[in-house]
């Protein structure tokens, strides 16, 4: 039966050590079957940032997979129950490993799929009650603006892209604002905004010779680190379209009262 004894150890971060106060955030199990050593992490950083009320960002998905490298890399040609106590024991800093605990495998990514599901479990993403649409909306009338707005008519661009936004207003160029909610994490926010900086460069493009027209973009960005941000911010600006947060409109609103008429 010694092909199927393993162990597993529950992985730990805390944004404050010195605490002792930790939370779960996945679990590696040492297994006789290659690669040897089989672990899962959770995607995001929800349960560091409810406990411990800050957002370690991209910071935690670096200590995360740097963990998850070295334990591929130190246990690739197997291991032994000291090699796992020794590794386990070197562990400081944010992160932390549990002393190693015997479970009986048959399947490696059965079990440690199991183990996760008992120990750590993924927090559900959070759901945003209202849409980005609706909080842009609900912001805009109570600064007493949305009367000053237009609803555009679709813009059909020369190559077959139609642009539509939820309000417009003229300020020097004629500007399409369009609230976007931006989460899940860096990868998946990046590619949830790169469609709207290629949409706002064709709108830019196509409308030179005439009414220049630009995409303004309100993100709904709660989850996402605030230098993250400011580069999709940068990147929307090389594509001629103009960012700003959702929690920060500030300056839109400025704008739009000092620019904006009804028509």
């Amino acid at each position: 039966m010694r092909e199927h004894q393993g162990y597993f150890s529950l992985i730990q971060y805390s944004e404050y050590p010195e605490r002792a106060e930790f939370v779960n955030i996945g679990v590696v199990l040492f297994a006789d079957v290659s690669p040897f050593v089989f672990s899962k992490f959770v995607e995001r950083p929800s349960r560091v940032e409810r406990v411990f009320r800050s957002n370690p960002g991209v910071h935690f998905r670096n200590i995360r997979d740097s963990l998850k490298d070295r334990l591929a890399l130190e246990f690739a040609r197997g291991w032994n129950r000291d090699s796992v106590d020794r590794f386990i024991e070197l562990r400081s800093g944010k992160v932390r490993l549990l002393p190693a605990r015997s479970i009986f495998v048959e399947s490696p990514q059965d079990a440690v799929k199991r183990l996760f599901d008992d120990l750590v479990g993924e927090l559900p993403q959070q759901t945003y009650g209202r849409r980005a649409g609706t909080k842009l909306k609900e912001q805009l009338r109570l600064q007493g603006v949305e009367g000053l707005l237009q609803k555009p008519d679709p813009i059909l661009l020369p190559s077959g892209v139609e642009v539509k936004a939820a309000y417009g207003y003229q300020n020097g160029n004629y500007n399409l604002i369009k609230a976007v909610t931006l989460d899940g994490g860096p990868d998946h926010a990046l590619e949830k905004a790169s469609p709207h900086m290629i949409e706002g460069r064709l709108l830019f493009d196509a409308t030179r010779a005439a009414e220049q027209k630009k995409l303004v973009i309100v993100g709904d960005v709660d989850e996402l680190d605030s230098d993250f941000v400011n580069m999709v911010a940068d990147q929307m600006e090389r594509h001629d379209v103009t960012f700003y947060r959702l929690d920060e409109i500030g300056p839109l609103i400025v704008d739009i009262r000092k620019n904006a008429a009804i028509r």
